[in-house]
């Protein structure tokens, strides 16, 4: 069991126009160095990447990243992408009257304690909406701000993606750490992937894990049909985070960049060890396996990669994996895997 020093680590974003907010969890006392080999070396890091409407520490990623690096001696780095948890993005507020109110660097000023984001960066690329969240007060005398993101997850997929190589070459030449595994959340998996499958050869990647992970992201298409032919308005996705309220108006753009991406070009990855864990409820509705998932997902990495994926259940585990015992059982399956896997000479089949 190691000790565990956690440090905030800062960088810019690929297009240099914002500050990305994350953390580096590694042993006490270790000297940093370049890794020279495979999975777990001297330097070498465990990338965490969230899912979406989500951030850095939502669920159960703290206590994982904080695992690895206590039970196994790993190196870990989290952070938060554009619009996300402590990383702004410079959106203003609105409130539900359509009267600006807020403060320019994403904290709306009626959010208290930890709340969003708090980085003073300049706002780029995204247009600011009246949003219309109701929220907080029972009378509905008052209603809370929400934040619309610039970049979000659907259309800002491949604007994350760079920026999570903008995160690896930070590591790299800031800190002299090398980034051996990819682990990613749902739409973090996705990533995960696309990062691995275009950019092997770039990162000798020893590994990637994705959790809960959706397949068919033509999904989003007919979930967006589904509801403007229902409701007659658009689709408007709202969540919070940190507790402040957030919300997305999904757009035709939107939907083409986000169900073009080419999941099926992971094939390329064969070589490289990949390892899909899904929770699974068995009072989940009909057809999913963690309440959000469809089972039918689960065949897309398995029959893409053959046998290169390494398939796990974690039971009673829902989507985010917020279940009683659910974080650690989870985190025992990917601790075994990369144990399994740990200083294994892996060379890609390009």
């Amino acid at each position: 069991m190691e000790g565990v020093e956690e440090q905030a680590v800062s960088f810019r974003s690929h297009c240099g126009k914002f500050t990305l907010r994350g953390t580096l969890t590694r042993p006490t006392g270790t000297h940093l160095g370049l890794s020279a080999g495979a999975i777990g070396g001297p330097g070498s890091v465990c990338l965490l990447l969230h899912g979406g409407m989500a951030h850095k520490d939502s669920a159960y990623q703290k206590h994982l990243a904080r695992s690895l690096t206590a039970d196994l001696g790993y190196s870990t780095f989290r952070f938060d992408f554009v619009g996300c948890g402590e990383t702004g993005d410079g959106t203003s507020m609105y409130s539900t009257d359509g009267n600006r109110g807020g403060h320019g660097n994403g904290v709306p000023a009626s959010s208290t304690g930890s709340g969003g984001g708090s980085a003073a960066v300049p706002a780029v690329r995204g247009q600011i909406r009246a949003a219309r969240v109701a929220g907080g007060v029972e009378d509905g005398k008052t209603r809370e701000t929400a934040r619309e993101q610039s970049r979000n997850m659907m259309g800002g997929f491949w604007d994350d993606l760079e920026d999570t190589r903008a995160a690896i070459r930070h590591l790299k030449e800031a800190l002299s750490l090398r980034v051996d595994c990819v682990c990613g959340h749902s739409r973090g998996g996705q990533l995960a992937l696309m990062l691995a499958a275009r950019h092997r050869k770039e990162l000798g990647l020893g590994g990637v894990i994705v959790v809960n992970m959706r397949w068919d992201l033509e999904h989003w298409r007919r979930d967006h049909d589904r509801v403007v032919a229902e409701t007659g308005r658009p689709w408007v996705l709202r969540w919070k985070s940190r507790g402040v309220p957030m919300q997305h108006t999904v757009t035709e753009a939107d939907l083409k960049v986000y169900t073009s991406v080419p999941m099926g070009s992971i094939a390329s990855l064969r070589g490289v060890p990949v390892l899909a864990c899904y929770g699974c409820i068995p009072s989940s509705r009909v057809g999913m396996i963690d309440g959000v998932v469809p089972v039918k997902d689960i065949e897309g990495p398995v029959n893409a990669l053959k046998g290169a994926c390494t398939l796990r259940f974690i039971m009673g585990a829902g989507h985010n994996v917020r279940e009683s015992g659910a974080p650690e059982r989870l985190t025992a399956v990917i601790e075994r895997w990369l144990g399994e896997t740990q200083h294994k000479s892996v060379s890609p089949r390009l």
